[in-house]
Formats: C-alpha cells, sequence, structure tokens
C-alpha cells in the first residue's frame, strides 16, 4: 500500500514540476502560448498538486497507522 501512495505522489510531483517548468520556460522565453494551453497547464498543475497533497496525507496517516498497530502489538503480544 505504502510504495503505491509513493508511486502516486511521486508522479504527481513530477507532473507538478514538468507543467510549472514549462510555464517558467515560455516565460523567459517569451513564448506566446494562447490563453486555452496557458489555462489548460495552470489547471493540471494545480489538479497535480491537489493530488500530490492529497497523496501525502493519506501516506502520513497510512504510517501512523501501522505504527499504531505496531505499538499495539508490541504492548499486548498480538493483535
Amino acid at each position: 500500500m505504502e510504495e503505491k501512495l509513493r508511486k502516486r505522489y511521486g508522479i504527481s510531483m513530477l507532473v507538478t514540476n514538468l507543467i510549472s517548468l514549462i510555464m517558467l520556460m515560455c516565460s523567459r522565453y517569451s513564448v506566446d502560448i494562447p490563453d486555452t494551453v496557458r489555462a489548460v497547464l495552470i489547471t493540471a498543475g494545480v489538479f497535480g498538486a491537489v493530488i500530490m497533497i492529497y497523496t501525502y496525507v493519506k501516506m502520513l496517516k497510512f504510517r501512523k497507522d501501522q505504527k499504531d498497530l505496531r505499538d499495539d502489538t508490541s504492548q499486548t503480544g498480538r493483535v
């Protein structure tokens, strides 16, 4: 489960960073991109960032649950 969350987090971070890089390079080299393409890139970037944050929170919750489960088994000796 944690490996799946890590992959999702990594992919969403990669996509978000690539979109940011594209926007930055277009701005830096004065490339005129149409407003619709700019809107799609911004929307995809925001969507990727939301997925990244959601996945990170879910991964933290999973780790906390795993830690709590280990603490419970170490105290009682069984689940």
